[in-house]
């Protein structure tokens, strides 16, 4: 009987004055949704950038190096302004965006919400302006297997040959609807 007595004495001692670990649990910083969207063709060139956060964040952490935009390798000038309320940050370009150029709108990992969770990847989403030729109304395609017999230009219409410089192979150009030798 002693025994058990020390037995049941010992077993409960972890239980007096003992406290579970606290847990924080920070959640990491999303995007939940941009403008232009990945992959847009046809963006007019006065447009601005917009992204919209899970939560609001840290505006000294929205910098020239952590939130940007770019024209193929080119940095481009931008008038950055973030409201709080809505989680929004705006990149507006000083100058107008190039006609049929490819841009690349990237946020970098370690943009900090005030929650203490961050963005924890870069991200990037790229979108393409309007051609100097403009934007043909018809069949909005992909890839060339929406046009067949056609070919789906990288303005994402379909044309027999090609609608800008791009849509030829290297060496070549776009003249009057057919790639020739440039």
């Amino acid at each position: 009987m002693r025994r058990t007595a020390i037995f049941f004495v010992i077993g409960t001692l972890p239980f007096f004055g003992c406290e579970g670990p606290t847990t924080d649990i920070v959640v990491p910083l999303g995007i939940i949704n941009w403008y232009p969207s990945g992959g847009a063709i046809c963006v007019p060139r006065e447009t601005g950038v917009w992204l919209t956060f899970s939560e609001p964040v840290v505006v000294e952490t929205l910098t020239e190096s952590s939130a940007n935009l770019s024209g193929g390798v080119d940095a481009v000038a931008v008038a950055r302004e973030y409201d709080d309320e809505t989680a929004t940050l705006w990149l507006q370009p000083t100058d107008v965006l190039r006609f049929g150029t490819g841009y690349t709108i990237t946020l970098s990992a370690g943009i900090a919400a005030l929650s203490g969770g961050e963005l924890t990847t870069s991200v990037t989403s790229e979108f393409q302006t309007l051609p100097q030729s403009g934007c043909a109304l018809g069949l909005i395609c992909r890839v060339d297997a929406d046009c067949d017999p056609r070919i789906c230009s990288v303005t994402g219409v379909c044309v027999e040959e090609c609608a800008v410089p791009e849509d030829c192979p290297p060496g070549q150009v776009c003249l009057s609807d057919a790639c020739v030798d440039g």
